[in-house]
């Protein structure tokens, strides 16, 4: 059998502002939560889309960084960035294109945990 991707979590330390800033960020309410220590939007086809752990309910450790870049694809990278501008992400870049194999435009944001996130426009397929 091959791996399939089950979908990704991030560590916080602030569930209920988590929950506030990526609800504005998806532009759409949690489906699950368990308590103070998870949260996540839902699945597809039997896999996690997106959860948020709350990991100081398990006393667990994390070191602040960026080991994973989660990607979301839009149609309008230009509105999606004033969009999450709007947010007050830690930072936000400006929107890069690329041209070549085809066009590709992103911008990527830093969340108040640290974690980095891009956002594209592409016309791949």
């Amino acid at each position: 059998d091959k791996l399939k991707l089950e979908g990704f979590y991030i560590w916080v330390d602030n569930l209920d502002e988590a929950i506030a800033f990526y609800e504005q960020v998806f532009q759409r309410k949690i489906v699950n939560r368990e308590k103070d220590r998870w949260a996540d939007f839902g699945t597809v086809d039997g896999a996690n889309l997106f959860g948020i752990y709350n990991y100081t309910v398990d006393g667990d450790e994390c070191k602040v960084g960026n080991n994973v870049t989660p990607e979301v694809r839009t149609t309008d990278a230009a509105k999606e960035w004033g969009r999450i501008a709007a947010l007050n992400p830690k930072s936000i870049s400006e929107i890069i294109v690329l041209e070549q194999p085809a066009l590709y435009k992103y911008f990527q944001f830093e969340d108040a945990w640290g974690n980095t996130w891009e956002v594209t426009e592409h016309y791949y397929d």
